[in-house]
């Protein structure tokens, strides 16, 4: 099993560990059983997507395609994957889509920060070049297997965006759930176009276009929308 495995293992064990303890303790198992699903989902979708991405060596060998312990994911896949999921639960089991994704939420920032920690011990999503002598390089693994001393992009962004759920979590804790949904959505678009920016390697791209930056695009146009749309129901309701 490769790096990225293991992290990714770990940040989805942290997140449905935070996800059966946020909720009442009657329902916990419930949210946990939600929770796995949506991960599948969002398993499906990474892999669907980095396939199609690459598909060369998988239409020379099949067979490697569900070998998703050999690495050969995408987070462009994953996070339609996981929304998809999420809207068939909601669908299936007529519960509101946006109380069902706020009860998830403890997720994205769990399983997020340990993809870009996986990405740091897989050499992917690595930054520019540093000097050695620059007090916060630090050696990275790139997808060739050599160390070279770069800007610490993957380990900054996974506390970042800790940092920044973090933060989330202690200001809106009593908000209803369309708001958490939508600051919490902005903050990860934000954030992965931020860093996705800085990234030395190859980006997801289909045909030369990159895919990375839409999807954060159209992430955070969506949960800009939701916000104006509570916060201007808020205002009308205060007015009458």
């Amino acid at each position: 099993m490769n790096p990225f495995s293991l992290w990714l293992a770990l940040g989805v064990t942290l997140g449905l560990w935070q996800v059966a303890h946020t909720g009442p303790p009657r329902e916990r198992f419930v949210h946990l059983g939600l929770g796995v699903v949506v991960l599948l989902a969002a398993l499906a979708g990474a892999r669907l997507g980095y396939v199609l991405l690459h598909l060369g060596p998988f239409r020379a060998q099949p067979g490697l395609v569900p070998q998703v312990w050999q690495g050969g994911l995408t987070w462009v896949g994953a996070l339609p994957g996981a929304l998809l999921g999420l809207g068939g639960l909601a669908w299936g089991l007529r519960r509101p889509f946006l109380g069902l994704a706020e009860r998830l939420l403890p997720l994205l920032p769990a399983v997020g920060a340990a993809a870009w920690l996986g990405c740091w011990g897989a050499g992917c999503a690595y930054g520019a070049p540093a000097s050695p002598a620059t007090w916060w390089a630090l050696p990275v693994v790139d997808e060739l297997g050599q160390s070279n001393w770069r800007w610490p992009l993957q380990p900054l962004a996974a506390l970042t965006l800790l940092g920044g759920f973090g933060l989330l979590e202690a200001f809106l804790r009593e908000a209803p759930p369309a708001r958490r949904v939508g600051w919490g959505g902005l903050w990860f678009a934000a954030h992965t176009a931020l860093f996705s920016l800085g990234r030395a390697d190859v980006p997801p791209a289909w045909h030369g276009q990159r895919l990375d930056l839409p999807l954060c695009l159209i992430l955070g146009a969506s949960c800009t929308g939701l916000l104006v749309s509570t916060y201007l129901s808020r205002g009308r309701k205060a007015v009458r």
